[in-house]
């Protein structure tokens, strides 16, 4: 989750994609590989990739990876795809990204869903949770079925 989040960081401060806009990328995980940000590996884990890289994700390290759709932790929610620059359409946003990782095989490769967003801050799920989150949590639901890791 952390190499995601570097890559984020690391691609709006460089503004990798030469947009011209300090944007994070939002469209999916596989794209960061196409501006050298994260590994072939990661890319090929992503569930629900803009352009497919393999016929099925490829699990890495245990876990499969997707960008989450919006921030429920705003009010209203926000979505993390975006236009920002009128040209590369809805998979940026100026401020925002969300990823959750999500075991291949629950219970054997992991027992917890974890997400991560812009604040550098790793949050994975209680044990029991039923689905992976599809969006990043409210407040309410950080505090019921959450803790942290720093």
């Amino acid at each position: 989750m952390m190499l995601l989040n570097s890559a984020e960081w690391d691609y709006r401060a460089k503004d990798r994609d030469g947009n011209h806009v300090e944007d994070f990328w939002t469209g999916d995980v596989a794209g960061l590989l196409k501006f050298g940000m994260i590994p072939r590996e990661l890319a090929e884990a992503d569930l629900a990739p803009l352009q497919a890289l393999v016929p099925k994700p490829i699990p890495y390290h245990g876990y499969y990876f997707k960008v989450l759709i919006a921030d429920n932790f705003e009010t209203p929610p926000v979505a993390y795809r975006q236009e920002t620059d009128k040209t590369s359409g809805k998979v940026h946003h100026l401020t925002k990204f969300g990823f959750v990782a999500i075991p291949a095989d629950r219970g054997t490769s992991g027992k917890r869903f974890y997400v991560v967003n812009e604040n550098n801050t790793i949050f994975p799920t209680i044990e029991n949770m039923p689905a992976a989150p599809v969006d990043w949590p409210t407040d309410e639901e950080l505090k019921m079925y959450y803790s942290k890791i720093q």
